[in-house]
């Protein structure tokens, strides 16, 4: 058998995690209006910013450590979906921040609780000294990626 490579393995992980915690939301019908699996992360995210604190796209370049293009065509899908709207910032006219829509924020309150039930399931059976090393362990394998 060959070696686990790491990077490999947590995109696997990754992916199953999103797969358990948004599947639900793949509903039957109008799926051309309904948020992808990347959209939801995107919309999890943007939830739990404080209310009145300006999100922008850097952020979510950020935040999931994905290319500029990458973003830009998230939220453009986004947007013809009717889940957010790109409003201007106060201070620079050229920076526009993202609002989520009253359907999008629908759909955030939905995914809370799926969100919780994922968590619980993924912290099963760990002490809360083992979750600490865990995310200890994710803070290394950041800083090595940094």
């Amino acid at each position: 058998m060959k070696e686990e490579l790491l990077g490999i393995r947590l995109v696997r992980m990754a992916n199953a995690i999103r797969r358990m915690t948004f599947n639900e939301s793949m509903r039957a019908g109008d799926t051309d209006n309904q948020p992808t699996g990347t959209q939801e992360m995107v919309l999890a995210y943007m939830a739990t910013i404080e209310p009145g604190q300006d999100i922008l796209q850097k952020d979510l370049e950020s935040w999931f450590n994905i290319r500029r293009s990458t973003v830009t065509e998230i939220l453009k899908r986004m947007e013809q979906k009717g889940l957010i709207e790109r409003a201007p910032v106060a201070y620079d006219k050229r920076v526009k921040k993202i609002v989520l829509t009253e359907k999008a924020q629908a759909i955030c309150r939905q995914n809370w609780e799926r969100i919780l039930v994922t968590e619980k399931k993924l912290a099963h059976g760990f002490s809360e000294e083992e979750l600490r090393q865990f995310f200890r362990l994710l803070n290394k394998l950041q800083q090595n990626i940094e």
